[in-house]
């Protein structure tokens, strides 16, 4: 995950270059953007993130397909790129990353 030193480097980049930050997480369940929004004036990049945990909420809230999901699987390149391209539209932002994968065994 990202360190606070790595944030402030990725925000003090796009605020140098005008563009604006958002994310859709679901393995680190808003992490990313905690992370990000600890860094002071962080909001005048960071707009916002959807946490997307289950994959009801993907399917039903980002409205990813799921015939895609079950192709690729939930824990995909393609799934996470569809999440940041979603991401991107609904946030309003420039840039935005997705956070994907698989938390491990239950047991």
């Amino acid at each position: 995950m990202i360190n606070l030193e790595k944030a402030k480097k990725v925000l003090s980049s796009l605020e140098k270059r005008g563009l604006t930050l958002g994310s859709v997480e679901s393995l680190t369940a808003g992490l990313f953007a905690s992370t990000i929004c600890s860094v002071p004036g962080a909001s005048k990049v960071f707009k916002g993130s959807f946490v997307t945990y289950a994959t009801s909420m993907k399917t039903d809230f980002l409205n990813i397909n799921k015939a895609f999901i079950n192709k690729y699987g939930v824990v995909s390149k393609e799934v996470a790129r569809e999440m940041a391209i979603i991401g991107r539209h609904g946030l309003e932002v420039d840039v935005c990353v997705s956070f994907t994968g698989n938390a491990g065994p239950t047991k």
